[in-house]
């Protein structure tokens, strides 16, 4: 199970860089992944926006070289880059539906993400993803479950 949500939280993180939603799974683990061109203090930052505990979240930190080697197969390397600054929080919940946060995305909006997790089997759960880069306020839409 808690493979499944390394998956989620490192899927929903590579969506922000490569512009396409990609299906996820998530368990009962709250994950949070972290660009690792991010500095410590950037890093702390997201840590914070997230209101995350290090000691209560299972942290993983995404190389540029993951998601050319994850996606590279589907995505034109100009899309992905060449720097990781991209983070996401995601927290499976009981009920309440797929609520997803973004802020800063050029591409991939909120209902990409949203639909790719319906998709996945997903019901239920909070995700917050972020391009550091340029913090800002984040967009928040909400997929109730049906």
């Amino acid at each position: 199970m808690k493979k499944r949500s390394v998956i989620v939280a490192m899927l929903c993180s590579m969506c922000l860089a490569v512009s396409t939603p990609i299906p996820a799974m998530a368990d009962a683990s709250k994950v949070v992944t972290l660009g690792a061109d991010l500095t410590d203090e950037q890093k702390n930052t997201m840590m914070n926006y997230f209101k995350a505990d290090a000691s209560q979240v299972q942290v993983i930190s995404v190389t540029n070289q993951d998601e050319h080697d994850l996606l590279g197969k589907y995505i034109p390397s100009e899309q992905i880059g060449t720097r990781t600054l991209s983070c996401a929080y995601v927290k499976p919940t009981q009920s309440g539906g797929i609520k997803v946060r973004t802020a800063n995305l050029n591409y991939v909006t909120c209902n990409m993400i949203a639909t790719a997790l319906s998709t996945a089997g997903v019901t239920n759960c909070e995700v917050a993803i972020i391009l550091h880069a340029r913090m800002k306020y984040p967009v928040l839409v909400h997929l109730p479950v049906s």
